[in-house]
């Protein structure tokens, strides 16, 4: 029991008697014994099951003892009774004892659960009297003792009277004044213990405080004087709840009940009326009278906050937010007009028993008052971060008000409201947030919270930020690095303001006055102005919703700016006096060089600017007029540029600006000898790049010049093409001119690839200048610099090759191998990309350079290496070591030379022999010399660097020495390396290497005759020790033995035939032995390579063999081992009859079994006569198929394998190989990922029974290669009934509970219809045929089935992919029930929510989705058209893919964090936006339904009535109105106009999403779930945003959803050929129900225009009417046919 020590029962009933129920009552009423002793036996006759030891009496008399629950409490509350009456302080009473209320409790749940079910216990019938009182006066006084046990007894029993009976909750309601006091203790005792830090006393409060607030929050609710309970928060226990409001804020519950109590209390609707009636006489009217509720009130909260704790005032504070966003609520409830629109339940009852009310002006009035005076109340301590951030709330929660704020346009009531409310909106602007930007020593969070409420006045009243724009945007200039993310937020915040209001160019006009702040503050301060996100912002506003008046306005601006700044930076002068100023202000003391530094950012930015406005500002020109007048202003402009910018120091801002001006001028009309005269070359050379040395940001400035001479460089060899094609006439320019043209071309391309400051790596940080770039000029810094050289010279690779000189070549070549090879954690994507590019290879000076350029490079690492290894190595080098340092002088030697095409044979053989001869007699074990860790990773940098390059760009002149290198590296070095990793590495790359040289290089291979054997040894005992290095010894083992075998059995060379045939011999010595190891194990599977290969070479030189008739040798040899590996696979197969343990030696057998293959290949091969080995088995496995179906082993599945390529296992036993394979497909998905790898031994196997690829083999999971190899084999051969039969039963089996989810038991449907479809040559194909067209129904519900029973995406990938396999069958017939299953097979795929598909390939599943339903819309035309309904639900499901949710600003700028909950949203909408890819599918199906033709079967007239068969070639009927096929046009007409108006409403409107969570998202009401249910205008799939904790649920209180468009430009590009398509479909009747469709769109997203600010105008969100309006317009301009071409 929860209690202290009493005494023990035996100690009780040694003082007493006990024989009967009499003397048991007795003894418990006793004076005489002490109140402890009686208190144990009370518990023991309560729960006789704790009475140990000789008590059983006592357990019998509990048994027999009648109402002992009655028994029990009368004597505890009699008690208790007499002792608050009488008890001292330092006497034991029993309402002081956890024990006794612990019983007491325990006694109420006992009598609660003897009641009948669904009847809780009354309260009054069993505490009677007055008792209720004196409970809580006593442990009102008794709760100030800090036993936890106490504390946690007396939370127990007031939970359960209040929370657990029928009557509790009012019994203590009653007592108003008691339960009052109970609050003020527990409350007080709660905020001492948080103050002293007694975290486990504070939380031991926590349950009772919970109880206590919904206790008096239910006395509030049901009072009838309301004046008393709000008398009863008075100045001592006000300040409490809300110190408490704020300590308790990170307990969810506590907190919400708090605010809940004081609504319910201060503000109840009764109280309301004569509160706000109090409120409007003395704010407004300065009434005279005394205010008892608002006076009282007032001076309660300026009491609280006038106190001298500091930490007892910002707790203050932060409370009031809270408590005026709840007086707010109330204040909904009382006006009729808000009613609607309130956010909280507390007060409705009260509301409906008394309708009176107020008018919306009167309450919009007061909540002014209540606003303003405590605003009043925080504004003047807001010079501490704690009490700005209680007023940022403050102001957030009044002006963001639903029903009276201004964010949302409710301050409708009266203008002059609204004006006092931007009034107070200004006055805190100007005198709270203003100053904190202009504060230099200004705190990184005193910033932020500026920032948030910068934010908040955007949303309130943009009109007041645009005052304080200037010190805003000088604060933007340089923001502390901590508030980077919110700064950003707000700066993007405004742009989107500005540009929704027309006002962009009053934003360019801030800008370019914008005095840029010192850089004092260093490097912790970042300058957002030209941070990339400002930059694409401005970007998108200005090329979507500027103006054309507007934009040629602000290059105007911004271009003065410049030209301004440009003259006083240089001194008023472009002359060379200014030059000569600007340098020495450079490079002069540091005394001068702040103002100096300014200057230059601010040129810089103003530059950055003036160039995004130019180009994103050619989007705004649409018509001829525009055109010639932007024109115009560009010439004017880029001369007062080129005039302002032509010094030295400005280098950079005049090739960013230059750069721009080109490219805006390329992309309009009328401007083509402008720039002719502008990017003349050597105009360009002399005037826009700069001079050598004359920037101090030389990378920056390189690498923009780069792309300025790349620009002109392409720019002239299109005029140059254009002027030599006669399209240009040779007039325009001289002779001379042109000559002087690409002179100054070639001049300038070959300088810019020469500079110093081009690709060079600096050696103290080889990642300098490698960040990312995206492609724009203005963004080209230092720290990206090296990443935008590499993508320019990989983008203009060619041109660069067609102007640059021969050294210029090289040293590109040069550096593009140095590059990849020096840094391939870096570049590897993009060396990868550019390497792989054809037009990297077919440029030929580059690729004549490169083999140079890699062998340079190769030799000079080489050398490096080498000589950093002599330097290290020790006087007493081991043996080894002295060998590894001979043969890397050797390549040192032999690199530098070049050999003759005709000696690479010879060149091989020498290196090969050379190495060898050095290393190949040495130990594995390395010598005492140690490679470290640092001296090992530059051997790998070198090997890693060579395979980074295809083969092709090989030096084959140096393919001798990269030869010698790769084995020097693989039998020296690596047992030289002091670590494991190291040893892996490099003998996996050099073994690589090793492999390339062998396959591409065929002379490689000419030194394996000899040296074969020993280097098989290494690779194999190598293998032994390191699983990494198996599958590169395995795939050079078969490369080896194949090349042996080749010019053995090919070229008849006795030499490779002995060599062959004794690596043969030592493989097959290791097959056949008894060892059972792991190393054995591996040898057995490299032995059946070898002589798998070397049976394949011998196969394909079969006739050969056998007409020389003359390997007797090979053939004795062959024919002795095939007898005895056919008894040793005999043997294992007996045991696993004989129910041996079938996994012992299942490897080895295995192998057995494919060397048995393998050599009954040979064997054949070399006499022509095939043994009945293989024959033999194969029997015996069809007589055993009952015993193997039971089996799992290895052995037996490649048994089962060997059976399926032999034609006797057709027939009856083809149901048992069926059953067995698809139990061994199930088993393997049933398991873990890593079951699905094949062994090693059955990847051998497949290759030799199966004759696949090794390769292949090697990375393809168990069950694709049961599929491949076994289960296709078998169908194929499998006779027409019996197909069918197996088809029937695997079908059953597909429908089995739990076999839906094994996709590699799918898999096997498709192998069923691909053998019966695609099986040529084969007279019982037609047959398979009907058996599978007959069961098209069943297969399609049996996939629709499968899907909606396990929802995973890959389950739905497949099932998609499997019905598009049946509907693109061209033999395949579905009637229209099959086409109405397939569309709902795609409806139910696209709106399946996948909870747990994050990471899978969604993309593709949705193109996967389309291209089903455009397969059936293709191919099934007319059933589609007789359901189009079911097509058109599906496609308006499939375009909210590309819809993104968004949250409201209010939200999104909170702490607060919203997701989607996956398991309730359609994945469609939850993994949205999908890419562009998924948006061309998109259109693509929408073209195919409006391409949609009815087609005449036969059978059928023209009239679709049956009647005499169509004419042959009138399957499909072109359509034209007016025919007798018109008809489909009708239907399509009808429907896709939803199509049409779900994009318009999305796209006007912005999609509905509902917000839920499994927090309460309403206010004040705890016992609600749930969130706000939007239903929007048009059927869509919704979104749930799920709040992942309760404060963010909090916040959500009042937010009416979330919209989201397709914001995506590229998207909605990819879209518009699908909707001029469905548009070509509508006729002028069928346009009109479009807009009627469209009409009940404008109340979704158009409100009342009464109250909005200028900013904004009447609608806020656009229409859905607009949006068509524009795609109809666009289609009548691009699309439409209208006659003539």
């Amino acid at each position: 029991m929860d209690t202290l020590e009493l005494p023990s029962l035996a100690a009780v009933l040694s003082s007493v008697e006990i024989a009967s129920t009499e003397d048991l009552t007795r003894t418990l009423r006793a004076a005489s014994l002490p109140l402890q002793q009686r208190l144990t036996l009370a518990w023991a006759i309560l729960d006789s099951s704790r009475v140990e030891g000789d008590a059983g009496a006592i357990q019998r008399l509990s048994a027999i003892l009648v109402r002992k629950n009655e028994l029990l409490i009368e004597w505890l509350l009699s008690t208790i009774r007499r002792e608050l009456k009488t008890a001292k302080a330092n006497d034991y009473a029993l309402y002081r004892d956890p024990a006794a209320i612990s019983l007491l409790t325990r006694i109420l749940e006992c009598i609660n659960e003897s009641l009948p079910s669904g009847t809780l216990l009354d309260v009054h019938t069993v505490l009677d009297g007055p008792f209720t009182a004196l409970f809580v006066s006593a442990f009102s006084r008794e709760l100030a003792t800090r036993d936890l046990s106490y504390i946690a007894s007396v939370t127990r029993l007031w939970r359960f009277i209040v929370e657990s009976t029928a009557d509790g909750m009012e019994a203590v309601s009653m007592q108003l004044d008691g339960l009052t006091q109970v609050l003020s203790l527990v409350t007080a005792k709660y905020l001492k213990a948080a103050d002293d830090g007694d975290v486990q006393l504070r939380d031991s409060f926590l349950g009772m405080l919970a109880s206590v607030f919904r206790a008096m929050r239910s006395a509030c609710e049901s009072t009838v004087v309301p004046r008393k309970c709000f008398a009863l928060f008075d100045k001592d226990l006000l300040p409490q709840l809300l110190r408490l409001i704020t300590v308790a804020s990170d307990h969810e519950d506590v907190h919400r009940e708090a605010l809940d109590m004081l609504h319910a209390g201060l503000f109840h609707v009764a109280s309301m009326r004569k509160f706000t009636t109090e409120l409007l006489d003395l704010v407004l009217y300065t009434s005279e009278t005394k205010s008892t509720y608002v006076s009282g009130f007032f001076d309660i909260l300026t009491s609280a906050l006038g106190s001298q704790d500091m930490v007892a005032r910002a707790q203050y504070a932060a409370a009031l937010p809270d408590l005026l966003a709840r007086y707010l609520q109330a204040s909904a409830l009382v006006c009729n007009e808000t009613r609607s629109q309130a956010t909280t339940t507390i007060g409705l009852p009260a509301v409906a028993a008394s309708p009176a009310s107020r008018s919306r002006e009167d309450i919009s009035t007061t909540c002014l008052a209540m606003f303003s005076h405590l605003y009043n109340l925080l504004q003047p301590l807001s010079s501490d971060e704690r009490f700005l951030a209680a007023t940022n709330r403050l102001v957030t929660v009044y002006f963001g008000d639903l029903c009276f704020g201004t964010v949302r346009n409710a301050s409708i009531a009266s203008s002059g409201i609204y004006t006092s409310q931007i009034a107070i909106l200004d006055s805190w602007l100007g005198h709270t947030i203003s100053p904190i930007f202009r504060e230099p020593k200004a705190t990184p969070s005193s910033i932020a919270l500026a920032l948030a409420g910068i934010d908040t006045a955007l949303e309130a009243g943009p009109d007041s930020v645009q005052a304080h724009a200037d010190q805003l945007l000088h604060a933007f200039s340089h923001i502390p690095v901590d508030a980077v993310q919110p700064a950003s937020s707000v700066l993007n915040h405004l742009v989107s303001t500005l540009a929704k209001a027309r006002q962009l160019d009053t934003l360019f006009e801030k800008l370019v006055q914008v005095q840029v702040g010192r850089s004092a503050r260093g490097s912790k301060h970042v300058n957002l102005l030209m941070s990339a996100p400002f930059i694409r912002a401005i970007n998108l506003a200005i090329s979507q919703s500027m103006p054309f008046t507007q934009a040629t306005a602000c290059i105007t601006i911004v271009v003065g700016a410049v030209v301004a700044e440009a003259s006083k930076s240089s001194g008023g002068g472009n002359g060379e006096e200014g030059r000569k100023r600007r340098r020495t202000s450079q490079s002069g003391s540091n005394k001068g060089s702040s103002g100096s530094e300014l200057c230059t950012q601010r040129l810089e930015l103003l530059a950055t600017i003036a160039a995004n406005v130019v180009l994103a500002s050619a989007a705004t020109v649409s018509t001829e007029l525009q055109r010639e007048n932007y024109s115009q202003l560009l010439m004017a402009r880029y001369s007062e540029l080129c005039a302002a910018l032509s010094t030295d120091g400005v280098a950079w801002e005049r090739l960013l600006l230059h750069y721009s001006f080109m490219e805006v001028a390329s992309r309009i009309d009328g401007t083509e000898r402008w720039l002719e005269t502008c990017m003349y070359p050597e105009r360009v050379r002399k005037s826009i790049l700069p001079t050598a040395g004359g920037d101090a940001h030389s990378a920056r400035v390189n690498t923009l010049a780069m792309l300025v001479a790349f620009q002109t460089a392409a720019h002239w060899s299109v005029f140059a093409s254009s002027i030599s094609a006669g399209v240009i006439p040779q007039s325009v320019l001289e002779p001379a001119n042109v000559d002087e043209a690409a002179a100054a071309v070639k001049k300038m391309v070959t300088s810019i690839l020469d500079s110093p400051g081009f690709c060079i790596m600096p050696a103290e940080d080889e990642l300098a200048g490698w960040g990312e770039w995206d492609g724009q000029a203005h963004s080209i810094v230092a720290a990206n610099s090296k990443s935008a050289q590499w993508k320019l010279l990989a983008d203009w690779l060619e041109l660069a090759c067609e102007y640059a000189d021969g050294d210029a070549i090289g040293a590109i070549a040069s550096r593009i191998v140095g590059e990849i090879a020096s840094s391939p954690s870096i570049m590897t994507a993009q060396s990868q990309l550019l390497l792989c590019s054809a037009s990297f290879f077919e440029v030929a000076r580059i690729r004549d350079a490169f083999a140079p350029a890699l062998a340079e490079f190769s030799a000079t690492t080489l050398k490096q290496q080498i000589e950093l290894l002599k330097s290290s190595s020790s006087k007493k080098a081991s043996a080894l070591s002295a060998s590894v340092l001979e043969v890397l002088d050797w390549l040192t030697a032999h690199s530098q030379k070049k050999g003759g095409n005709k000696a690479k044979g010879n060149q091989m053989l020498a290196a090969m022999d050379f190495v060898m001869e050095k290393l190949g007699a040495q130990e594995l074990a390395p010598g005492k010399h140690k490679l470290k860790a640092s001296q090992a990773s530059t051997w790998i940098q070198l090997l890693r660097g060579l395979l980074c390059f295809p083969t092709a760009y090989w030096s084959a002149e140096r393919a001798h020495v990269v030869l010698a290198l790769a084995l020097a590296v693989d039998l020296g070095i690596a047992t030289m390396c002091k670590h494991e990793d190291d040893v892996l590495s490099l003998r996996i790359y050099s073994r690589a290497i090793i492999e390339r040289l062998f396959k591409c290089l065929p002379s490689a291979s000419a030194g394996l005759v000899q040296h074969a054997p020993a280097i098989v040894d290494h690779w194999v005992g190598t293998a032994r020790l390191s699983d990494p290095l198996i599958l590169p010894s395995r795939r050079l083992v078969r490369l080896v033995m194949g090349a042996l075998a080749q010019a053995a059995f090919g070229q008849s060379m006795d030499s490779a035939s002995t060599t062959c045939r004794e690596l043969c011999t030592r493989f097959y010595a290791s097959i056949s032995n008894d060892s059972q190891s792991a190393e054995s194990s591996l040898a057995d599977v490299l032995a059946l390579d070898s002589l798998d290969s070397v049976a394949k070479v011998a196969a394909a030189y079969a006739t050969k063999l056998q007409a020389k008739g003359k390997d007797k040798e090979w053939s004795s040899l062959i024919k002795s081992w095939l007898k005895q590996v056919a008894q040793l696979v005999g043997a294992h197969f007996d045991r696993m009859s004989q129910g041996g343990d079938e996994t012992s030696g299942s490897t080895r057998s295995t192998c057995q079994l494919g060397v048995l293959v393998s050599l009954s290949s040979l064997y054949k091969s070399l006499t022509d006569r095939a043994p009945s080995y293989v024959a033999d088995i194969a029997r015996r496995v069809s007589e055993s198929l009952p015993l193997l179906a039971q089996s799992t082993g290895t052995f037996a599945l490649g048994l089962v394998l060997l059976s399926t390529h032999n034609s006797e296992t057709a027939g009856a036993s083809c149901h048992v190989v069926l059953a067995y394979l698809t139990n061994q497909l199930a088993a393997i998905s049933a398991r873990d990922a890593k079951s699905d790898a094949m062994p090693l031994a059955l990847q051998s196997l497949v290759v030799s029974v199966a004759g696949a690829e090794s390769d292949a083999v090697t990375t393809m999971p168990l069950s694709d290669a049961i599929i491949s190899y076994a289960v296709e084999p078998q169908l194929k051969s499998l006779d027409p009934s019996v197909f069918a039969a197996s088809l029937d039963t695997f079908l059953k089996l597909m429908s089995r509970p739990g076999q839906h989810t094994t996709d590699s038991v799918g898999s096997m449907l498709l192998v069923y219809i691909r053998t019966a479809y695609r099986q040529l040559g084969n007279s019982s194909a037609t047959i398979k045929r009907k058996a599978v067209q007959r069961r098209l129904g069943n297969i399609l519900t049996t996939l629709h089935a499968a899907m909606r029973a396990s929802p995973a995406a890959g389950t739905v990938m497949f099932v998609l992919n499997t019905a598009s396999e049946l509907v693109l069958e061209p033999a395949m017939h579905f009637t229209m029930f099959d086409v109405g299953e397939t569309l709902s097979m795609i409806f139910t795929a696209v709106t399946l929510p996948l909870p747990s598909a994050q990471g899978a390939d969604l993309p593709g599943l949705y193109r996967s989705a389309c291209k089903l339903l455009g397969a059936v819309i293709r191919h099934h035309t007319n059933e589609v058209l007789d359901s189009v309904s079911v097509t058109v639900a599906v496609l308006r499901a499939l375009l909210h893919a590309f819809v993104a949710p968004s949250l409201p600003r209010s939200l999104a700028a909170g702490r607060q964090r919203f997701e989607i909950d996956c398991s309730l949203t359609p994945w469609i909408v939850a993994y949205a936006p999908f890419p562009v890819s998924c948006a061309e599918s998109y259109s693509r199906v929408l073209a195919e339904l409006a391409n949609c033709r009815r087609s005449l079967a036969s059978g059928t007239d023209k009239d679709g009535r049956p009647g005499k068969a169509a004419q042959p070639g009138s399957e499909f009927v072109k359509l034209t109105r007016g025919t007798s096929t018109a008809g489909a046009t009708s239907v399509l007409s009808m429907y896709v106009s939803f199509i049409i108006s779900e994009y318009c409403i999305i796209q006007g409107g912005g999609a509905l999403s509902t917000l839920s969570s499994k927090y309460s998202l309403s206010s004040g009401n705890s016992e609600s779930s749930g969130g706000y249910l939007f239903q929007g205008l048009s059927w869509r799939p919704t979104p749930v945003m799920r709040a992942v904790d309760a404060a963010s649920a909090a916040q959500a209180k009042g937010e009416v959803g979330m919209r989201g468009t397709i914001s995506a430009p590229l998207v909605r590009e990819a879209l518009l050929p699908g909707w001029h398509a469905l548009l070509d479909v509508l006729g002028s009747e069928d346009r009109i129900t479009l807009l009627t469709l469209l009409a009940g769109s404008s109340g979704d997203s158009r409100q009342s225009s009464y109250g909005w600010t200028s900013i904004f105008g009447p609608d806020r969100y656009g229409g859905a009417h607009e949006v068509l309006k524009s795609l109809y317009q666009n289609y009548l301009e691009y699309f439409k046919y209208k006659g003539q071409v």
